[in-house]
């Protein structure tokens, strides 16, 4: 993304924030839901440490781009269903933060689409794209910032564990980050 030292700490950052999902997969092996949104978050850690390297642009960007929109689609669909039923038995995470990890997801989709614009580019060159585009990375970049600061004040808060609500902050602003980088290039 920025550099040797950026791609290392990213790389670093996100393969951490993998692991933790990992097993937190392993944790949730019998609870159908958190274990799906586990292992989407794993496959979104994996995706962030390869973006991080200018080899990612050979990776194919419409598999990914799939992958990412089910997995926004997933999300949602949970956070909808969740407030239509006003239950959340089946999620270890209520409908609020099944939103913030359907926005976590969107912005993968713009991630992937926004560097593989200039397959050409191993910069990942933002200069090509339309001003909308522009404004999309401005507005994830916002959302997921926000999005770690709430979660960094809850786990401040928070009586009980606190350990998943620190990666999920950790998440939001390492991907803040990484659209931020990607708007200033």
């Amino acid at each position: 993304m920025h550099g040797t030292i950026g791609a290392v700490a990213l790389s670093i950052v996100f393969a951490a924030l993998g692991v933790h999902a990992l097993a937190r997969a392993v944790r949730h092996r019998d609870r159908p839901v958190d274990l799906v949104g586990d292992l989407l978050h794993v496959l979104m850690c994996v995706v962030m440490v390869a973006m991080s390297w200018s080899w990612w642009n050979a990776l194919p960007a419409l598999p990914q781009i799939i992958l990412f929109a089910v997995a926004t689609a997933w999300f949602a669909l949970l956070a909808l269903l969740q407030l239509a039923e006003g239950r959340t038995d089946a999620s270890v995470h209520g409908p609020l933060h099944q939103g913030q990890h359907a926005v976590m997801m969107l912005a993968m989709v713009w991630m992937v689409v926004t560097m593989s614009a200039d397959p050409g580019s191993s910069t990942h060159s933002m200069t090509m794209l339309p001003t909308g585009a522009g404004l999309l990375g401005v507005a994830f970049t916002g959302a997921l910032a926000v999005s770690g600061l709430l979660q960094l004040a809850e786990a401040h808060e928070s009586p009980g564990p606190r350990a998943g609500l620190r990666m999920m902050a950790a998440m939001d602003l390492a991907m803040a980050l990484a659209c931020w980088l990607m708007l200033l290039h």
